[in-house]
């Protein structure tokens, strides 16, 4: 009998209305049932009202516990009234409770995980994973890591997946001579905020632009870079497909939104980081790795600028052959569809 496939999920804040976020797989594959947790983790949905809204979640984890209960007692529901369901949990991270406990025979639960390796290197994970029957990772390496750790084979490779469709180049002759940083999660802001200093005494016309939440504007000295927040789908995308360079300074990642985002649109990008094995998403002849040493990172970016006149078209090219939501959408279903 044919599994029937159920989405659990929500759309984290800085992903809401834009195009970016695993929450769009959604769009691509055929669930039978979507729970959908949106509401319930904005409870009680007054952002006007900050203080009062503290007090109601407060009284609510009170009576309800902590997480997303309400959001668990219809996913248990699904479980109890129906069969060979696939329950796929796209951010187990901060939605799975429980429902291993309770699964019916033939129902099963698959998770996609979205963090490094040794944030689920812990008994808590371990005690979890025995619940799931599928798990879905974001970084080839991470395939045998998950195996070891779990004693399971149902461990698979499947990569994040962008718009394509609207991440993509623009048709112009040159772009400008500027330096973009995009994003929040397992940046080095520190050594970010050094290179721009620098840069900037030796270039001091080069446009820097950062965008990130505005709790991350400390880093950075205003009068050196331009601070950006709460930008719109297309503001953004114009940052793209106008900026010659995007610098990633990368603690560690699994998948990452705004790289695929500006390799989609042929930005050249950078990315210096202390991971040794980072060529996974892109080979090393379409992006620069470097080290985390100032010196060697501001000559990259100099010698991109100085010698770079156009977009990356061969990058921006296997972005689009690799990532697209379309390709994974496929890829994911046919996994779920087939758990035995």
């Amino acid at each position: 009998m044919s599994k029937k496939l159920v989405y659990v999920g929500f759309a984290f804040d800085h992903h809401k209305n834009s195009e970016g976020g695993y929450h769009h797989i959604r769009k691509y594959i055929d669930y039978d049932f979507a729970v959908d947790l949106q509401k319930e983790r904005e409870f009680p949905g007054l952002p006007e009202y900050p203080l009062l809204s503290k007090v109601i979640r407060k009284i609510k984890n009170v009576v309800l516990g902590n997480g997303l209960p309400i959001g668990m007692l219809r996913l248990l529901y699904l479980n109890l009234t129906n069969k060979n369901l696939v329950f796929h949990f796209i951010y187990p991270e901060n939605s799975y409770k429980w429902l291993g406990k309770f699964k019916r025979k033939n129902n099963r639960i698959a998770f996609t995980l979205h963090q490094p390796f040794v944030f689920y290197n812990n008994p808590k994970w371990k005690k979890i994973f025995e619940e799931s029957d599928l798990i879905i990772v974001l970084k080839k390496e991470d395939v045998n890591k998950f195996k070891e750790l779990t004693g399971s084979e149902n461990i698979f490779y499947v990569p994040h997946g962008i718009n394509t469709n609207y991440f993509k180049p623009i048709n112009k002759p040159t772009i400008k001579n500027r330096i973009l940083m995009v994003g929040n999660w397992m940046r080095n802001f520190e050594l970010a905020s050094n290179i721009f200093v620098k840069l900037r005494s030796l270039l001091p016309d080069i446009d820097i632009v950062v965008v990130t939440n505005k709790v991350n504007f400390k880093y950075f000295d205003a009068d050196n870079v331009n601070l950006v927040t709460s930008i719109t789908n297309e503001e953004l995308l114009n940052y793209y497909q106008t900026s010659k360079i995007v610098y990633f300074p990368l603690d560690d990642f699994t998948a990452n939104n705004a790289l695929l985002e500006a390799a989609g649109c042929g930005c050249h990008i950078i990315i210096s980081t202390p991971m040794i094995n980072i060529t996974e998403y892109f080979p090393s002849e379409l992006i620069k790795f470097t080290n985390e040493d100032i010196q060697t990172i501001v000559d990259t970016l100099i010698e991109i600028l100085n010698e770079e006149k156009e977009c990356n078209h061969k990058l921006a090219k296997y972005t689009q052959a690799q990532y697209s939501w379309d390709a994974v959408g496929r890829s994911v279903e046919k996994l779920l569809s087939n758990i035995s």
